[in-house]
Formats: C-alpha cells, sequence, structure tokens
C-alpha cells in the first residue's frame, strides 16, 4: 500500500493494518478450535512484537522529522548570521556617509567648489539638490536594509512583535 497524498510509504501504518488483520484472523481461527493452544499463544507473542516494532518505527521516524527540521532551522540560522555579518559593515559604512552632521558638511562643500568654479546660480543649486535627493534616498534604503537584516534567521512572529513594539 502507498500513501497517495505524501507518495512516500506509511511502513508503519502498513504494519499495524496487517498485524491487526492477523490478531482477528488468529482469535477467529482460535474460538474454533483449529489451531493447537500453543501455537495461537505464539503467534500472540509475535503479533505483540510485531506491534512494538511498529511503534518504534512511528517514533524513530518522528525523531527524524525533528532532527531534519532542527537541522533546518540551524541552516537557516546560519545564513541569517552570515549574512548579518557580511552586509552590516555595509550598511554601517553607508550610514556613516549619510550620517547628518557629515551630509551637511559634503553638501556644503560641494556648493562651495561649484559657486567657486563659476557655475551659474540655478545649476549649482539644481546640482546640489540632486545630491541631497540621492543621498537621503540612499539613507532610507540604508534603513530598510537594516531593518531587514534584523530580522533576518527570526521567525516572522518574532519580527512582527518587535515591529508592533517600535510603533
Amino acid at each position: 500500500m502507498a500513501d497517495v497524498s505524501g507518495g512516500e510509504r506509511d511502513l508503519a501504518g502498513e504494519l499495524k493494518n496487517m498485524l491487526g488483520r492477523l490478531e482477528a484472523l488468529v482469535k477467529e481461527a482460535s474460538a474454533g478450535g483449529s489451531i493447537p493452544r500453543e501455537k495461537v499463544e505464539e503467534a500472540i507473542r509475535i503479533i505483540g512484537d510485531l506491534k512494538d516494532i511498529a511503534g518504534e518505527l512511528e517514533e524513530s521516524k518522528a525523531r527524524l522529522e525533528v532532527e531534519e527540521l532542527r537541522e533546518v532551522g540551524n541552516l537557516i540560522k546560519t545564513l541569517g548570521s552570515t549574512a548579518r555579518e557580511l552586509i552590516t559593515p555595509l550598511i554601517d559604512k553607508l550610514m556613516e556617509a549619510l550620517d547628518g552632521k557629515r551630509l551637511g558638511e559634503n553638501v556644503s562643500t560641494l556648493y562651495r567648489s561649484l559657486k567657486e568654479s563659476g557655475m551659474p546660480d540655478q545649476l549649482v543649486e539644481s546640482i546640489v539638490r540632486e545630491y541631497v535627493g540621492k543621498a537621503l534616498s540612499l539613507a532610507n534604503i540604508g534603513d530598510v536594509l537594516s531593518r531587514v537584516l534584523a530580522g533576518f534567521g527570526k521567525p516572522p512572529s518574532m519580527v512582527k512583535k518587535e515591529e508592533e513594539k517600535e510603533k
């Protein structure tokens, strides 16, 4: 018999099913008196042993599933830590470059350089506005990446709770 839903055979289930049928047959035969009593008792002992084996198979299957889930969880945790270790320094550098004080200094330096080069005021203003706009959009990207990385490797429910606390 094959388990149609999962594609794998449910050996423990099949074993239990066969044992149940065997047990019913043995009881039926012993009630009719056609099998010697010692043979019936031996068959019942064998059935008991087979039931124990079926139980052990179920326990073993459950342990394997738990172990597989544990391995997947450890892999995700490792990937999260590795990604965080690789990307966090990059984000830190990005955020450092976009620090408000440093951004102000950079804008001021850019403005002075453009003015000193003799560019028209309108062009200088346009270039400075574009520079500030791009710098601020990079800051937003850095903030989003920081939040994503902070939650990487954590269960979604934990990330959701942390986001709710921030609000």
